[in-house]
C-alpha cells in the first residue's frame, strides 16, 4: 500500500567504516532513499526531506549483511507527510535480525504540485520484526542522470544489477 514499504539491500565494503560496519551517513542514505519514495507515492508528487528527528543508533550492520529498510506514514497533510523508518541488518546464512537505526523522516511536496485530495487515515503499520518471505525481496532505486543514456532513459546496466541483486537477496533468503 501506499502506507508502508520495505526495501532491501546489501552491505559493501566501500559503504563501510574502519570498523567494518555501515558507514552512519550510508545508513541514513538508505532511510532517506524510501523516505523520498514512500513520500512521493503518499503525496503524489515531487518531494524533499523537510526534517529528520528521533534518531537512534541502535547496533552496527556488519559488511556483507543484508539491510532491510521498512517505512510507515505516520501523519500525512495535503503537502507533507511524516514518516517512521527503521534499518534492519539480516545475517544473510542464518537469517538473524538486528535492529541498527530507526527515526522520522518529514518529507514536503513542492509547491508546484497540483493540489492533492485529503488523506486518507494511515494504513497497519508492517511488522519490522518479521523479514519478507523466503524467496522474496523488493529492491528499489531511483534512477539518476548517472544511470541513464544520451536519451535520458535507463540504462540496461544499472537495471540488470539492480535484478541482479532482488535475485540474489531472494535466492539467499530462500536456501540460507
Amino acid at each position: 500500500t501506499a502506507a508502508s514499504l520495505r526495501l532491501v539491500d546489501t552491505v559493501w565494503p566501500d559503504q563501510c567504516n574502519h570498523h567494518g560496519t555501515l558507514f552512519g551517513g550510508a545508513a541514513l542514505a538508505m532511510l532517506d532513499r524510501i523516505a523520498f519514495i514512500l513520500g512521493s507515492k503518499a503525496l503524489r508528487g515531487s518531494v524533499v526531506t523537510a526534517a529528520v528527528s528521533r534518531l537512534d543508533f541502535q547496533a552496527p550492520a556488519p559488511a556483507g549483511h543484508l539491510v532491510e529498510c521498512t517505512a510507515r506514514v505516520e501523519q500525512r497533510g495535503r503537502r507533507s507527510v511524516t514518516l517512521a523508518t527503521a534499518l534492519w541488518a539480516e545475517d544473510m546464512l542464518t537469517g538473524a535480525r538486528t535492529a541498527c537505526l530507526s527515526g522520522d523522516f518529514v518529507m514536503v511536496r513542492q509547491a508546484a504540485d497540483a493540489a492533492l485530495p485529503e488523506p486518507a487515515a494511515p494504513a497497519a503499520a508492517p511488522s519490522a520484526d518479521d523479514a519478507e518471505p523466503a524467496g522474496q525481496a523488493m529492491v528499489a532505486e531511483i534512477v539518476f542522470p548517472g544511470h541513464a543514456n544520451h536519451r535520458g532513459v535507463l540504462h540496461g546496466g544499472p537495471a540488470m544489477a539492480w535484478l541482479a541483486k532482488a535475485g540474489f537477496v531472494a535466492a539467499t533468503r530462500a536456501v540460507r
